[in-house]
Parts: structure tokens; sequence; C-alpha cells
């Protein structure tokens, strides 16, 4: 029965009829379910979220490992460039949902995702973690259009920790004597405007976020210069 019913999946008009009717299947749906999730690499990605949706309803110990063992598969597989952008999409929709699962088997794997490609879901997740072995990875989702909000918004997460490693972003321009590229120059911008979250006077951190922003004023970058004169006057520094 619950082969019949998770194979209904693959149809994309049935398989939201018949989702509530996985799920209530409970653990008796987690095999076909991993089946289905960890099955070939296909452009419609759709079947593949929903089981993934299905396996977080159902939320048991059982569902979490298989949620866990297919982002790892996922993260691991090299499909052909018409296959990439789903399988990316459904990386990111299986990290958003461990995020309700904070557990050490979960965190390891979202870090193995993020090491091999920076997954703005799974960069999101790793907010949540408060493992600081995710700060360097999440410091260099900063050089990622796609992944940069989620990166910035876990890294204010991490508070101080994450201070000295955005420090140094913010000082390392380009230093080969050619154009620095303007993802690199987007990252070092972005790292100046959470530096200014610790200049305000009252932080105790202020000291070391000042003095990498006032630095920063004689970047040879225009576009660091002027978020770094930002971030000091919203944080009030006197210098």
């Amino acid at each position: 029965m619950s082969d019949i019913l998770v194979d209904r999946f693959r149809n994309l008009h049935l398989g939201p009829l018949v989702f509530h009717e996985v799920v209530r299947l409970g653990d008796a749906a987690v095999p076909p379910l991993e089946r289905l999730l960890r099955g070939p690499s296909d452009a419609v990605h759709q079947p593949r979220c929903l089981a993934a949706d299905a396996l977080a309803a159902i939320g048991s110990p059982a569902a979490v490992q298989v949620l866990t063992r297919a982002l790892l598969d996922s993260t691991a597989r090299d499909p052909s460039p018409v296959l990439h952008e789903a399988e990316s999409i459904l990386v990111n929709h299986i990290a958003e949902h461990l995020t309700r699962f904070p557990r050490p088997e979960v965190t390891e794997a979202l870090l193995a995702a993020l090491r091999r490609k920076r997954y703005p879901y799974c960069a999101a997740a790793l907010g949540l973690t408060a493992d600081p072995r995710a700060i360097p990875l999440l410091v260099d989702c900063l050089y990622e259009d796609a992944a940069r909000p989620a990166a910035a918004a876990a890294l204010r997460r991490f508070g101080r920790a994450g201070l000295e490693p955005l420090a140094d972003v913010l000082l390392q321009p380009q230093s080969d004597g050619t154009p620095e590229p303007p993802s690199r120059l987007d990252g070092r911008v972005a790292a100046a405007g959470l530096l200014a979250d610790f200049a305000h006077p009252d932080s105790r951190d202020a000291p070391v976020a000042v003095a990498a922003l006032v630095k920063a004023l004689s970047d040879r970058q225009r576009a660091v210069r002027i978020e770094a004169a930002l971030g000091l006057a919203r944080g009030g520094a006197r210098r």
C-alpha cells in the first residue's frame, strides 16, 4: 500500500492529493519515500521534493535519518548541467526541513554539504546550530551572490565568534594586481556591513570592529570605503 501511494508522488497532479495519506502511514512509508528521494536526478524536481516534505512531516528518527542521507547523497552527485539546478533545489529543500531537527548528525551533514557548494539553505540552517565550525564556511559564502543574504543572517547569529573572520574578509582586497571580481568585492562590502553591528560604543567588541572599519576607509575600492564609513556612522563610533 505504501509503495503504491508513494509512487503517485511521481504524478504532479496526484502527488499532492495523496500526501496526507502517505504521512499518516508513518514509518511504513519511509522506505519507499527514501527510494524516491534518493532516486536518479531529474529535471522535474517536484516529486522528490514532495517526498522530502512527507519525511519531514512524519518527523520520526527514521525519517530524519533518510533526510540526512539524502542531503549527503545529493550533494555528492555531479549531475549534468541540465539537472544541476534541480538537484540544487532539492538540496536546499531538504536543508530547510532539517532546521527542525537539531541533531549532531544533521549538523554534520549540513557542514559537509556547505563544504561542497555554497547552498543558501544549508547556510541558513547552520546559523541555527551554534556550531563554530560553520563560521569559515559561512564567511566563504559571502562571496556567492545567491548565498550571501542567508550567510549574513547566519553570521549575525554567531555574534562575536564571527568578528575576527569578518575583519579578515574586509581587509583582504585582491592582491595580485588584477581587477577584483565583483563577487569578492560584494563579499567584502557585506563583511563591512556585518562589522557595523559590533561598532556601537556600548559593545565590548567595538574596538576590533571599529579598527577594521577605520582601516577600510583607506581601501582602494570605493564601495568598501563607503560601507565602512556608513558602518562607523551607524555605530556611533567617534573615531
